[in-house]
Parts: structure tokens; sequence; C-alpha cells
């Protein structure tokens, strides 16, 4: 499951949010912040995939707040809401990767599907740095593997650099399987 940050100085806007979610069982942890200094706290301290923040609040826009947001995770998922047709803001939206400018009054269909598609990238996004885990993962495990086989020019440093990692019992558990 992912989580989400939904920031907003409305407090109806944030708890329908989070109802939507609830109620369309739409697969995320809901946090909320009223303003942006309780959001950053938040990313701070949370591991948060998707920022969906309000444009205009009392002590920061949110395009400031997603720039900041995205500094400390470039990975994060930005959704923008806005009441303001306002081009420029929608274009710095866009300057920092926002997947979208939702303009308020936002239907409960537009709501979900812009929720579900930063569910898919944010699943994307997973299945792609797994992917470059394993690899890296079995790189490793081969070049262990020829080592201790005589088939390697790898120095011993190498091979410990290779070992000193939190997977090393995984790493000798694939290595013995592959023989």
């Amino acid at each position: 499951m992912f989580n989400i940050l939904i920031v907003d100085d409305d407090f109806r806007d944030r708890q329908g949010i989070c109802n939507t979610i609830k109620k369309y069982e739409i697969p995320l942890l809901s946090h909320t912040a009223e303003c942006g200094d309780d959001a950053l706290r938040i990313l701070k301290s949370e591991k948060i995939d998707i920022l969906m923040t309000d444009i205009k609040m009392p002590d920061m826009l949110g395009i400031e707040l997603a720039e900041t947001a995205k500094k400390l995770n470039s990975g994060l998922i930005i959704i923008i809401m806005s009441a303001y047709k306002d081009f420029q803001y929608a274009q710095s939206a866009i300057g920092f990767g926002a997947i979208k400018y939702l303009l308020k009054p936002y239907s409960i269909e537009e709501l979900v599907d812009t929720l579900n598609n930063a569910i898919r990238i944010c699943s994307q996004k997973e299945i792609s740095k797994r992917s470059v885990q394993s690899a890296a993962f079995s790189a490793t495990g081969n070049m262990i593997l020829n080592y201790l086989n005589g088939k390697s020019e790898v120095s011993s440093e190498e091979i410990y650099a290779a070992l000193n990692t939190k997977k090393i019992q995984l790493v000798f558990i694939r290595v013995l399987n592959h023989n």
C-alpha cells in the first residue's frame, strides 16, 4: 500500500478526499496536513509516495511545497489542487513533474481516476526499482560464484566490498542454490 499526504487548509476538502479513498477502497494510507509547514514535517518523518496539495495556503503556496518536497524525495508523485484557473500555476506544476492539476470543484470520478493513476505510477516505479535491485543482486551473486569457482579475476577486496552489505545471507543462499 502506498502513502498519500493530502495538504489543504480547508478541513472539509481534506476530509472529503480521505472519505473518497475509503468509500472507493483506493489502496492508499492517508496522511493529512493543513499547511505547508506541517506537510514538510510529515514528509521528513514518513515515507510518502504521493503528495496532493492545494495551491493556495496561508503559510506557503502548494507549488513551493511541491518543489521542496521533490528535493526531499525526487520520486514523489505530485498532484496539485486549485480553485484558480491561473495558467502560471498549472505551468509551474508541469515544470516540476506534477501528474495532474485538479481544478476545484472536481468530480469524484476525476479524483478517483487521478488517485488510481498515481497508484499505477507508484507501482511502475516500484517494479522498476525491484528489477534494478534484482539485476544488481544477481550480478553480485554471479561474481561471487565465479570467484569461488576460480573463474574470475576479481580481487578479494572487490568480493569483500560486495559481501559487505545487509543482504549477505541472501547472496550466500543464492550462491549455494546456484550449484
